[in-house]
């Protein structure tokens, strides 16, 4: 572990205070930083996870350093209680605490905001109820008698319905039994007209659809006619030679589009090739030129194998000076800390110039011994001065290497880039000259279909005839492709002509073959249509027949005007027929109606709508009883649910009230009063026991401690029973009973805090022996040796010759100054 306290350096500011935990790493040899300890915070969160107390719990019972050893005996009693409550663990007694609080403020909080919900629901009496509980069943009474006239009314409604109906039945029937008398009186009329409606029903349909053949007929013969005259007006064979010589002057348009095309495909067909083959000639000879200008890639390769050779010397070079510099580095930081720890030391001794007793042993000092110090002090500050100063230069001279060198490795990389640049383009050239070469001779084999003395001038000629020949090519190919399309459109006309002229030649000869057909179909459709018209004729009155045949309308006319007087004369003569047994049947009719009638009570004898006037009454009656009757229901309900409510808040409150005692009676267990109070009360008598055991040997039975706890504070007091029984506060004790009750109330805080898991058993002092004499320190030599049965390890740093006897201490160090340097020696 690594603590550092910041100080002053010159005119510059403090340094700040630094803290770190670190872990020996066999595997690098060298120490490993832990993770989060490099703050104060958290620095000292892992001292007290590692030992299980703070650090200043650890300087007051495991560790007395010199000049401190009563560090806790000096201390404010508030102090004393904080070092002492640091021995044991008692967070999670106040995370339980402060968890058990929560739990007590939730509780109240619930406890309140259930007694304000108490205030929003009042008090629901039994007599409440009761009244509620009558006034609903008083109005479901009420809505059973207003039914009961709901009914009654109903069936006023169905009898007034029903004499309504028998009234207009009534009247029909009587208007029936008229009807059918009157009718008995035109009996012999109504049978002849309806003799006269059964033969003009039968003869009419027949006379019209015989006239309406009649008339067709003559329609279409005199179409007939018109078509024949049309007939002879067709010239078939002048269309027929038209169209023999439209035929001829397409054949010769082809042939003339044929000759064109031909030589058009031709040309399309060699111009790309030939312009693919000059193209490749061109890039051919272009790169050549290029190629020639530029140095070839292996000249270029031959330069970066130098400057690759230059580089590697270069950076060996480089990792030599800077292993120098690591070298020189690590000699300066051993010099400055030699001259750091020189200078302390020249800082310790003149401080104690004046004393004439060791602050650390206690022992007498001779001046000459501490003049002595002084002048080997400063004469190492001052070669530690020299030697920081010479390995400074050396370190300078080591950087300027570094970075000259690292200059010179730079320049040599930039060259050797450029060099790669440079080669990377000269290979590329080359590349593109053999793929132009090579595209080239693909292109000729491609234009194997070329004329050879095409393919010649573009090979072998300058370029400038190649140009030429290319350009006399596109200008044949323009002048064909020109006439090809005027050829294409000569030809297109004669192909109209040959298709307008067969056109009129076959119209023309569908035309005439469609018009005799045309006349042929009216004639039949002349002799059919005569024919059926006999046939509708063939059973009507003759005179009606031949008036029919010479189309005299006029009488077709006046018998469809009779026809039409005569509609109604079947239903008439059907009703004459059933007229006798429908009068029995209205009659009997009659009678059961007036029965009907005078068997209705004279009370339901009233107009329909006044009875449902008093139907829809008693209705709204029974609808105010049914509200009544909800409306207390409802009021009925809603006290019972105003009660169950309030009884269920009134159970939650005595819950939660309950649930805030318990939680108010744990945290006061849990808290400083309770378990944490007792705890510590067990450790102070724990430890006082403790410590005088070992008091009372190291003391020889003469002092006895007393360690008392206030609520906040840990009072101390010890008692010399060789004058007094009386304790005294342990600040007014002397230098050697101070050092030996440390002792033994560290041993005691050493033993109790031994008993926990991952404790710190072990007990360091630091001098503090020279207040006590030949006999006061064999005795705490011996009770240092009876401590180490019960902890791990007991450190001792002292001045004094006894603890350099190896029977007593079989393993120590001894250190000695030896030309300025300690040397450490040790012993088992």
């Amino acid at each position: 572990m690594r603590r550092t306290v910041g100080r002053p350096r010159g005119k510059a500011r403090q340094e700040p205070k630094t803290w770190q935990a670190a872990q020996f790493d066999q595997a690098i040899n060298d120490w490993r930083p832990i993770r989060e300890t490099d703050r104060a915070a958290q620095f000292e969160r892992w001292v007290r996870q590692k030992l299980g107390f703070s650090y200043d719990t650890f300087v007051a019972s495991v560790m007395l350093r010199q000049g401190e050893s009563d560090r806790l005996i000096n201390a404010k009693p508030k102090d004393r209680f904080e070092i002492l409550s640091g021995l044991l663990d008692l967070e999670p007694y106040k995370r339980l605490e402060t968890a058990a609080n929560d739990r007590m403020k939730a509780a109240r909080g619930e406890v309140q905001r259930l007694d304000a919900q108490l205030q929003h629901f009042p008090i629901v009496t039994l007599k409440e109820i009761d009244a509620a509980q009558a006034a609903w069943q008083e109005a479901e009474q009420n809505l059973t008698q207003v039914q009961a006239v709901v009914m009654q009314v109903g069936e006023l409604v169905n009898a007034a319905r029903n004499y309504a109906r028998w009234q207009q039945d009534l009247f029909t029937v009587q208007r029936a039994l008229s009807e059918k008398q009157k009718l008995l009186q035109d009996a012999e009329r109504l049978r002849n007209e309806y003799q006269e409606w059964q033969k003009l029903s039968v003869a009419l349909p027949k006379l019209c659809r015989a006239v309406e053949d009649l008339k067709e007929a003559e329609q279409q013969r005199g179409k007939a006619q018109q078509v024949r005259s049309e007939t002879a007006t067709i010239n078939i064979e002048e269309l027929k030679h038209v169209a023999a010589g439209a035929a001829q002057a397409e054949q010769q348009a082809e042939k003339q589009c044929e000759a064109f095309r031909t030589r058009l495909e031709l040309l399309n067909e060699i111009l790309p090739l030939l312009r693919e083959v000059l193209s490749c000639r061109r890039a051919r000879e272009m790169r050549k030129q290029e190629l020639d200008k530029r140095r070839s890639p292996q000249d270029w390769q031959v330069e970066i194998n130098q400057l690759h050779a230059r580089l590697q010397a270069q950076q060996e070079e480089q990792a030599k000076a800077e292993e120098n510099k690591q070298h020189v580095l690590r000699a300066q930081a051993q010099a400055q800390a030699s001259l750091e720890q020189q200078q302390q030391q020249l800082s310790a001794r003149l401080a104690a110039q004046n004393e004439a007793i060791c602050s650390r042993c206690g022992q007498p000092i001779d001046p000459g011994h501490i003049q002595r110090e002084l002048e080997e002090a400063e004469q190492a500050v001052a070669t530690a001065q020299r030697e920081e100063k010479t390995v400074t230069q050396r370190l300078d001279e080591a950087e300027r290497k570094v970075k000259d060198i690292a200059f010179s490795v730079e320049d040599i990389n930039k060259e050797l880039a450029q060099a790669r640049q440079s080669l990377a383009v000269a290979q590329q050239v080359e590349k593109e000259w053999k793929e132009a070469k090579t595209k080239f001779q693909d292109a000729v084999s491609a234009a194997g279909r070329v004329p050879l003395e095409l393919l010649s001038v573009l090979t072998s000629d300058s370029l400038t005839d190649a140009d030429k020949l290319l350009h006399n090519l596109n200008v044949e190919r323009t002048e064909v492709r020109t006439k090809l399309t005027q050829a294409e459109e000569g030809k297109k006309l004669a192909s109209r002509n040959k298709s307008t002229a067969n056109d009129a030649y076959q119209q023309a000869l569908r035309d005439l073959q469609h018009l005799q057909d045309e006349a042929k179909r009216l004639d039949e459709g002349v002799r059919a249509l005569e024919q059926r018209a006999e046939v509708w004729l063939g059973d009507v009155d003759p005179q009606w027949r031949k008036r029919t045949q010479v189309l005299d309308l006029l009488f077709i006319e006046a018998l469809a005007s009779r026809y039409a007087s005569l509609q109604g004369v079947e239903q008439k003569y059907a009703d004459l027929e059933k007229a006798a047994s429908e009068l029995n049947r209205l009659e009997t009719q009659l009678e059961e109606i007036n029965r009907n009638i005078e068997n209705l009570q004279p009370e339901h004898r009233i107009p329909e709508d006044e009875a449902k006037k008093k139907a829809e009454h008693a209705k709204k009656h029974r609808q105010e009883s049914q509200n009544r009757r909800d409306e207390t229901l409802h009021a009925l309900r809603t006290l019972q649910e105003r009660q169950e409510k309030r009884q269920q808040v009134e159970k939650d409150a005595a819950a939660a009230q309950r649930q805030r005692k318990l939680y108010t009676r744990l945290a006061e267990l849990l808290g400083r009063n309770g378990l944490q109070s007792y705890l510590l009360d067990e450790a102070v008598r724990s430890i006082a026991h403790l410590a005088n055991e070992t008091l009372t040997r190291v003391s020889g039975g003469q002092l006895r401690l007393h360690i008392e706890r206030g609520e906040e504070e840990i009072v101390i007091r010890v008692t010399d029973l060789a004058f007094s029984e009386d304790p005294l506060d342990g600040q007014f004790i002397s230098g050697s009973q101070k050092f030996r009750v440390s002792v033994a109330l560290a041993a005691g805080i050493g033993q109790y805090a031994g008993r926990g898991v991952g404790s710190v058993r072990s007990l360091i002092i630091d001098e503090g022996f020279g207040s006590l004499d030949t006999q006061g320190r064999q005795e705490m030599i011996d009770e240092l040796r009876n401590l180490s049965q019960f902890m791990d390890r007991i450190i001792i740093v002292s001045h004094q010759e006894d603890f350099q006897d190896r029977t007593l201490f079989p393993t120590g160090y001894i250190l000695r100054k030896v030309d300025q340097r300690t040397q450490v020696e040790r012993f088992v």
